[in-house]
């Protein structure tokens, strides 16, 4: 598995200490990702168990989520 450093938007380094989410965890997800689809705006979401990543069409990470259980 190979690490996957995607730069962090402001937005997103908000959303990751809000969430205390490490950026490894981040690069856990956009590597080995469990379900990609696409999201709003050309951006991809990236989820891996309860977390979610979204990455924009120019590889930036835009934002980080909770995955809902109640769908997309």
């Amino acid at each position: 598995m190979s690490t996957v450093r995607a730069p962090l938007t402001t937005h997103a380094k908000m959303r990751r200490k809000q969430m205390s989410v490490t950026e490894h965890q981040i690069d856990l997800v956009l590597s080995d990702p469990d379900t990609v689809y696409p999201a709003k705006g050309g951006a991809t979401n990236y989820q891996r168990g309860h977390l979610v990543v979204v990455l924009s069409s120019e590889n930036a990470v835009i934002t980080i989520l909770w995955h809902r259980k109640e769908g997309r």
